[in-house]
This record gives C-alpha cells, sequence and structure tokens, in this order.
C-alpha cells in the first residue's frame, strides 16, 4: 500500500519565492466580503467595486451616519424580491461548518463571504434594526470565528442592537456569541468552558502486534505528518508546536472575552478552571445577560423594534441571503476599479474526486488566466483554506499565481489552515496576510507505505507476480528482497 505524496511547502521554488521578497503580514480587519459562485467548488471569485476604498466610505457611513439619505431613497426603488419593511431585525443562525466558500441558493446554512457581506451591508441598511444570532455548536477553527467577530463588531458600531442565544455553547460558541453586545441561555442550557487541550492517537504498537510496518520518509523538523502511524507517542517537536497553537488560543480567547464581557483576564482564567456548569451561575456572575426561553426573546425583540405592534404580529426578521441580495451601490460600495478575491478550500489534490472541497489545477489554473488578461480587474486576493495536498498540482498551482503576480498584485489571505501545500500557493503572492489564530506552516514533505510481508506470513497470504524491475515490487507491500524469498514475487530477469 503505497501512501499519497503530500507537499508542505518546502520546494526549490518556495526558496525562491522566498529570496524575492514574499513578504508576511498580520491580518487586522477584513476588507472584501463580496462573493460570487463559479461552478466549481473548489475555487469561488468574489468582487468588490471599490477595494480598500469602499470599506473606509462603509466605515464612515457606520460611524458618522452620512450618506442614509442616499441609501433610503436608492432602497426605495430596489428590485421588489430585494424589500422588506422597516424596524425588520437580521436573524441568522450559525453552527456546523461554515465554508470559506459562498454556497448556492439550494444549499443549506451560510458561508463566511456570506455572512460578512451580509453584516457589512446590514450595518449600513437604515430598514434594519438590531441583530440576532443564534449560536449552535460549530465546527470551524478559530480564524474563521475572528474574521465573524470582526464583522459583527463592525455592524455594532452603526449603534444598533446585537444580541446572540445559545442552547448549547461551548469555547468556540461562546468566543463567537460574546462579539455581540448581550449573550442569552434558556435556564436549562449546555453550557461547558473548561478549557484547551490537545493530544493525538498513535498507532504504531498496534502495526507491530499484526505485523504492518509504516516506512514513512520526510523532510523537515516538524512534520508531523505520518507521526500517527509511525510512532507510538508524540515527539519533541510536535509537542512544542501543539504547545505554541494552544497557548496562542488560550491566550486570544481569555483577552477577546474579557473585553467583550468587561472582566478582567484573570476572572476568565477563573472561569475556565472553575468548571462552571450551572446556567443560572453563569447569569449571577455577568456572563450571561439573561435566562430566557426562545420565545421571550422574540417577545423582547418584538417590543424593541415595534412596541406598538399587535401582539399576534410575527417579528419582522430578514436572513442573512435577503440583506446580501441587495445591490452593494445602495449603500456606497461600488466604484470604479474591483479587487476580486478568489477563493480556495480544500484538500489539493491533483483530479477533483466529486466528494468534498478540493483544490485543482484544472479548476484554478483557468481562473487564475482570466484574471491576468481582465484590465478591469486592480488586484487578486487569493483566499487560502487549506491543509495542503499533491505536490505536483501544488507547484502547478504556485506557477501560475506567480504569473498572475507579474501583471497585478496579489495578496493571499489565510483562513482557518492554510499549511503544507496551502502554505506553498501563498508564497506565491506579494503579500501574505493571516488571521492571528491561522494555522501555517507544517514545512516539509512527506511519504511512505506499508510494508506488509510480516502480516501477510502470519495470515499464510501469498501472491504470484511477475515484472522486468524489481523497483516495481513497491506496489506489492514490502520489502522486495523479503518477498523474493519467501516466494511471493518472481522477479523476471531482463534481456542482454
Amino acid at each position: 500500500m503505497l501512501m499519497h505524496s503530500q507537499l508542505y511547502a518546502q520546494s526549490h521554488a518556495q526558496r525562491a519565492a522566498l529570496q524575492r521578497g514574499s513578504q508576511v503580514l498580520a491580518s487586522s480587519r477584513p476588507r472584501l466580503a463580496a462573493s460570487a459562485p463559479l461552478s466549481s467548488r473548489s475555487c469561488q471569485l468574489a468582487c468588490s467595486n471599490g477595494s480598500e476604498h469602499s470599506t473606509e466610505v462603509a466605515e464612515r457611513a457606520v460611524i458618522n451616519g452620512s450618506g442614509e439619505f442616499w441609501t433610503s431613497f436608492k432602497l426605495a426603488f430596489a428590485l421588489p424580491w430585494r424589500r422588506f419593511k422597516d424596524k425588520s431585525v437580521l436573524a441568522i443562525k450559525i453552527e456546523g461548518d461554515i465554508p470559506d466558500q459562498s454556497k448556492s441558493w439550494v444549499e443549506q446554512g451560510s458561508s463566511v463571504p456570506q455572512l460578512c457581506e451580509g453584516l457589512r451591508k446590514a450595518a449600513l441598511d437604515p430598514r434594519v434594526s438590531g441583530l440576532a444570532i443564534e449560536v449552535g455548536p460549530l465546527g470551524v477553527g478559530y480564524a474563521k470565528l475572528q474574521e465573524i467577530r470582526r464583522y459583527i463588531s463592525y455592524f455594532k458600531a452603526s449603534g444598533k442592537f446585537t444580541v446572540a442565544y445559545m442552547k448549547q455553547a461551548g469555547e468556540k460558541e461562546y468566543y463567537l456569541a460574546s462579539a455581540c453586545k448581550e449573550v442569552y441561555a434558556p435556564p436549562t442550557a449546555s453550557i461547558s468552558l473548561r478549557g484547551f487541550v490537545v493530544g493525538g492517537t498513535f498507532l504504531r504498537g498496534v502495526f507491530d502486534k499484526v505485523g504492518v510496518e509504516p516506512q514513512v520518509q520526510r523532510i523537515g523538523a516538524y512534520k508531523s505528518a505520518g507521526d500517527q502511524l509511525l510512532r507510538s507517542s508524540m515527539s519533541e517537536a510536535q509537542r512544542e508546536q501543539l504547545g505554541a497553537l494552544l497557548e496562542d488560543t488560550y491566550d486570544e480567547f481569555v483577552r477577546t472575552v474579557a473585553l467583550a464581557r468587561g472582566k478582567s483576564e484573570q476572572e476568565v482564567k477563573d472561569l475556565l478552571d472553575s468548571g462552571l456548569f450551572d446556567t443560572a451561575k453563569f447569569a449571577e456572575a455577568g456572563w450571561l445577560d439573561g435566562l430566557k426561553y426562545e420565545d421571550e426573546l422574540i417577545e423582547d425583540l418584538k417590543q424593541r423594534t415595534t412596541p406598538d405592534a399587535k401582539p399576534e404580529k410575527p417579528l419582522r426578521k430578514i436572513g442573512i441571503r435577503k440583506i446580501a441580495s441587495v445591490n452593494p451601490g445602495a449603500y456606497g460600495l461600488r466604484g470604479k476599479k474591483r479587487v476580486v478575491v478568489l477563493r480556495t478550500a480544500g484538500a489539493i489534490v491533483g483530479r477533483s474526486t466529486g466528494t468534498g472541497a478540493t483544490i485543482t489545477p484544472d479548476s484554478l489554473i483557468p481562473v487564475l488566466r482570466s484574471l491576468a488578461k481582465d484590465k478591469g480587474v486592480a488586484a487578486v486576493v487569493l483566499r487560502v483554506d487549506s491543509p495542503g495536498g499533491d505536490a505536483l498540482a501544488s507547484d502547478l498551482m504556485w506557477r501560475e499565481i506567480k504569473k498572475l503576480g507579474e501583471k497585478k498584485p496579489v495578496i493571499a489571505s489565510m483562513a482557518d489552515v492554510a499549511a503544507s501545500g496551502g502554505y506553498y500557493l501563498s508564497m506565491a503572492a506579494h503579500k501574505i496576510v493571516a488571521e492571528p489564530l491561522t494555522i501555517t506552516g507544517s514545512i516539509g514533505v512527506v511519504t511512505g507505505k506499508f510494508n506488509l510481508a510480516e502480516l501477510y506470513g502470519k495470515v499464510g497470504s501469498r501472491s504470484g507476480r511477475g515484472g522486468r524491475h524489481w523497483q516495481l515490487d513497491i506496489r506489492a507491500g514490502g520489502n522486495c528482497c523479503e518477498l523474493q524469498q519467501s516466494g511471493a514475487v518472481a522477479i523476471l530477469p531482463t534481456k542482454e
């Protein structure tokens, strides 16, 4: 059995990119959020008319209230399916996996670009009175949560109310919910804030017992891929890097939650150490703003937005896709220049398997070449959310990104993970920005296979094969000399 070679971003081409002066920067705030799906799930384009200038205009509009008259005037002439009533609440449910690529209209849930774009527009929309978020169990990394939190803060800067509601919550859910000014939960909610832990599972002992020898070759001291198969315990290098990730996450959680809830950092640390699980005590200590059932919260929102409405009237609310569909020109977010956000997510593979998100040369390279030719595109932001994968595919796409960079600025923006081949792609950009909790690096190369000779002997399995070159025996799942001696493989002589 041959394990597929994987690239972890340390090739001659990458070193050349470093020598040519690619820079790595820290990301401080979001720039672009609009997105439009392509036919491929593995790469999507997002266009923002006005680039950074548009973001600055939006910030002034939120903080100073400028342009509200013209926004209302333009919205009055919006298409019927883009209209909604005044004093509406933007109601969002955030749970599960939140992809970094826009979802189609028939798919359930929201994506990061849809959430960010919707929050940005809602902050400027005079018809939206506030934000209500139901936070469910999350299956994303902290980097994406940091980006979403910033856009919630951006919405909050408009002076509109922000409310979060949780039924089940751990550290990630509470971290996201704390971005809102108010946080509520039902009296019987399950909230567990007990700190952070990292670990791993190692199978070498199991393989030794059954007669399977994992053979792994790698370059890079911190290339831990393969440790699960090769080792029976954690290596010092892996322990070091996991410890660093753990400390970074812990420090960010403590700092952010303390600031959001008006607590000291020591109070947050004490909360994590206490193992508190009583919801009432969460509220008493100020970690929640109150205990309410969902219907009670809805009634409260109705009183805030339409206090004179009849009791039987439902809450005026809109979804994230409704607000995201409004033309950005209505909010003054359109300019003459375009900055394109090219979103890539998933494992890097040579060819799409049709299951799950992947990044392939066949889907990405044509888009890169099209952007290079498009005179209306001033710059490209390459959004990378990938753990890496195939070496050849990574190198081919790296080459096209470099060629695109010869014609216009390319900025790499790292999401939850940009490791291995994901880091390799980023190195082709002129500059790289990353969230404080983005997982990146994983520099090196790894390949390997299983030697099954001992297992075959134990179970009495034999197979007859023939070949002209002994190197082909790598496919047999064992060492050539061992299998030849046991009679499992016959090596045919070559002609003189």
